[in-house]
């Protein structure tokens, strides 16, 4: 660091005065009074904080864990310029560089392109349509009547397991969507009912839903009477 000194016949310019211990200089570099070293200024974690723009508890956090560099001063913290700029450079992400297609096309044009291109060359398949109605799927688990002793701890059914519990006595067998389900099953574990699962396309939306097939159960010793 350079100081300008009086020339003769240079009075009217001012001398710079070297700054006393502690001293900040514009730059935001103390000069120490013993060797001339420098010596760089330290910002509070708030100080710190504000610079970078994060929260004051996400860097202290992370100056706990060492991921980023600081300075400990009892039960605090603090960080010079350098330890700032230096979680800067950690959080800059480098620019993509720009995708370069034949003909100057974009990455969509060239996509389209290579599309109908592999469709005119590619011979056609004939496609095999998916099945109208296949079994449930090995993920669902049927569940089958309880015993005697388990079926009398059970709690009475529902109004809406006693009017399907109706509508099988009078009809003998119903079929019903899956959003019947939790209501089937519970006739079923009771010993009411018997059900079978399948997997049928709804082809409007062209995907697969659950449909039950619920029948009255007529065994010997089983519970036919009204619960």
């Amino acid at each position: 660091m350079c100081h300008q000194f009086l020339r003769p016949g240079d009075d009217h310019q001012k001398v710079p005065q070297k700054p006393e211990r502690g001293q900040i200089y514009s730059d935001g570099v103390v000069e120490s009074d013993d060797d001339g070293s420098p010596i760089p200024h330290i910002y509070t974690l708030r100080e710190a904080a504000n610079a970078l723009r994060v929260p004051g508890e996400w860097l202290r956090t992370r100056l706990a864990n060492g991921t980023f560099a600081g300075l400990r001063r009892g039960s605090r913290w603090a960080m010079t310029e350098q330890q700032i700029m230096a979680v800067i450079e950690s959080m800059t992400v480098p620019a993509r560089e720009p995708e370069s297609y034949p003909g100057g096309l974009s990455r969509r044009s060239w996509l389209h392109h290579q599309r109908r291109r592999e469709r005119s060359t590619s011979p056609r398949t004939p496609v095999e349509p998916a099945p109208k109605v296949q079994p449930a799927p090995t993920w669902y688990r049927m569940v089958h009547a309880e015993r005697r002793e388990v079926v009398a701890t059970m709690p009475e059914l529902t109004q809406r397991q006693q009017e399907l519990w109706e509508q099988l006595r009078h009809e003998g067998t119903v079929v019903l969507g899956g959003r019947e389900r939790k209501t089937i099953e519970a006739l079923v574990r009771r010993g009411l009912a018997t059900y079978e699962a399948e997997y049928v396309l709804n082809e409007k939306h062209s995907y697969y839903a659950y449909r039950f097939t619920v029948r009255l159960n007529l065994e010997t010793g089983r519970l036919v009477e009204r619960p």
